[in-house]
């Protein structure tokens, strides 16, 4: 099973249908469906049904037409609708199908028609609650569809490609780091040349009309590999869910992105990017890449033993014990890397020769060195041995995931405030890892008390997992950035409250921006209103959430 978005704004609440998976059921709160690859998904709101698409990790109405785009007009028309019938009239916070629209959605409509003849159509279904509203123009439907499939794009090309391939002189491969909406590098060896690989940094721009991209390498450790065509002006990216097309004048190539499982918790891109320091790792199932342009935190005098350069070869990681092993089959970086935890010299202190990379045997006693790598949300931490002999004490290496939509987990670290606006003393409002009151006994509390808790949230980000918060369930979706808590504390989405003294419900959401460096910061406002009965008598405690911080 996998997890795709509607999108158009993230589209919650329109039935789906695939097959042959045969998975059905209502989009989330964050626009998700479940399918099969190989699938063909139909999208309906009641009698309504949407052409079908191939179904694949972001869908659009632009993928319900063959060779589609903004200006067909079965494409004009599915924006119209689900813009006109968004519950709250803003698209641009998401799109939100209610269920009485669903409701009086009761006969099926033609998309293939004029703007004015598709809009009296569907006017009865717009205005299903209120007869004053309209249907969203034409233009406006375009221009905002236009906006969420460039985001939704932009956003999702950032992320870790990789190609294994076999040329007509010998095997490559290619891995393709696109770090943020700005920055891009490169790991690319080929076997057919003496020490064949190179690592290239540089900024990018692309259009994502023509596919185009403009680049501008601001760094490269070796020239005249072309086994694939290089990020380079007029060359061109085509992105289709988790594959990336990159093409020349002469070849196309399809990459495919690397993402972390929980088998494999290390697949995927990592980095330390910054002025002074650019690191790269990528880890298939089997291989490890590393690019290097300046030797992060080296401090010893074996810093003249390693230089900007690459190192690739197979890994054994342990899931457990976190233990990592190199086995090393090219290295240009010099005694710098995995592959050298430990400094090999010549007689005259100068650095050995490639012949002695993979050096791991310097360890107590002659064993060899032990390195972990863990994974802790987003965060790669490398601890080395070595380090802890040489310098007494640990010194870990930390990389950010390169990836816009990683599988696994992410921290959220939040200062959290909650003011308590009205309250009945001895009331109890339960918190995670504990609980506070509405009102303490035997205490005179105003209203607007304010009480500050710091707690560490963790999220399910996998496409189709929840975690459970308290009595929360929050889903994020790392396409639209959007954080979603509902159906707190009951089987069955509710609003409203719950009338029973150990029971309370709550539905909230959050959306956060994304900037560089993968971290997402924003503003999460809740207005959870909790209600039960005491002695029999309704009673109401409302609790503000106010949060700063970043999730990692």
């Amino acid at each position: 099973m996998q997890t795709g978005v509607f999108v158009d704004s993230a589209v919650a609440g329109v039935t789906y249908e695939t097959s042959p998976g045969g998975f059905a059921g209502v989009t989330s709160a964050t626009g998700q469906y479940q399918y099969a690859e190989g699938d063909t998904v139909v999208f309906s709101i009641g009698e309504i049904q949407f052409p079908p698409a191939t179904a694949k990790s972001v869908v659009t109405p632009v993928d319900m037409v063959p060779s589609g785009d903004t200006q067909n007009q079965i494409v004009k028309n599915i924006a119209v609708l689900l813009q006109s019938l968004d519950a709250d009239g803003n698209p641009g916070n998401g799109i939100s199908i209610p269920a009485e629209a669903v409701a009086a959605a009761t006969q099926s409509v033609d998309f293939n028609q004029t703007y004015a003849a598709f809009s009296t159509d569907v006017l009865p279904v717009v205005q299903h609650t209120d007869n004053s509203k309209t249907v969203v123009s034409e233009s406006a439907a375009v221009a905002h569809l236009e906006e969420s499939i460039e985001q939704s794009n932009a956003e999702t090309l950032v992320g870790t490609w990789y190609i294994h391939g076999q040329g007509d002189t010998g095997a490559y491969d290619y891995v393709l780091f696109i770090i943020n909406g700005s920055h891009y590098a490169t790991i690319d060896h080929d076997s057919s040349v003496a020490n064949g690989a190179a690592l290239e940094i540089g900024t990018y721009s692309w259009d994502q009309a023509t596919g185009k991209v403009t680049v501008t390498p601001t760094s490269e450790t070796e020239s005249g590999l072309d086994a694939v065509p290089p990020m380079a002006n007029n060359n061109t990216l085509v992105l289709d869910g988790d594959t990336l097309t990159l093409s020349d004048a002469n070849d196309e190539f399809v990459l495919t992105r690397l993402k972390a499982t929980s088998e494999s918790p290390l697949k995927g891109g990592w980095s330390v990017f910054n002025e002074e320091d650019q690191v790269f790792f990528a880890f298939t199932d089997t291989h490890y890449f590393m690019g290097q342009q300046y030797a992060m935190g080296e401090e010893s005098s074996d810093d003249t033993n390693g230089w900007p350069g690459v190192e690739l070869g197979t890994y054994t990681h342990n899931n457990e014990t976190n233990a990592f092993v190199v086995d090393t089959e090219l290295d240009t970086n010099g005694q710098w890397g995995a592959s050298h935890p430990c400094a090999v010299l010549n007689e005259d202190g100068k650095h050995n020769n490639y012949e002695q990379s993979n050096y791991l045997a310097c360890g107590p006693d002659g064993r060899d060195i032990v390195q972990t790598f863990s994974v802790t949300g987003d965060t790669l931490t490398l601890i080395s041995e070595a380090d802890t002999i040489k310098k007494g004490e640990e010194d870990p290496s930390h990389f950010e995931r390169v990836n816009g939509l990683p599988d696994g987990n992410i921290h959220l670290k939040l200062t959290i405030t909650v003011a308590f606006d009205t309250y009945t003393p001895g009331e109890t409002v339960p918190h995670q890892g504990g609980s506070s009151t509405c009102g303490l006994v035997g205490e005179d509390i105003e209203p607007g008390y304010e009480e500050i808790y710091d707690e560490s949230w963790l999220l399910g980000v996998n496409p189709n997992t929840r975690s459970w918060m308290a009595a929360t369930e929050a889903i994020y979706n790392p396409v639209t950035h959007k954080l979603t808590f509902e159906e707190s504390g009951s089987v069955e989405p509710v609003k409203g409250h719950a009338g029973f003294f150990d029971r309370f419900y709550s539905e909230f959401e959050a959306t956060y921006n994304a900037n560089e460096g993968n971290v997402i910061t924003g503003t999460l406002k809740e207005m959870r209103d909790l209600s039960w009965g005491v002695n029999g008598t309704p009673s109401t405690c409302v609790a503000k959430y106010s949060v700063i911080g970043v999730l990692r």
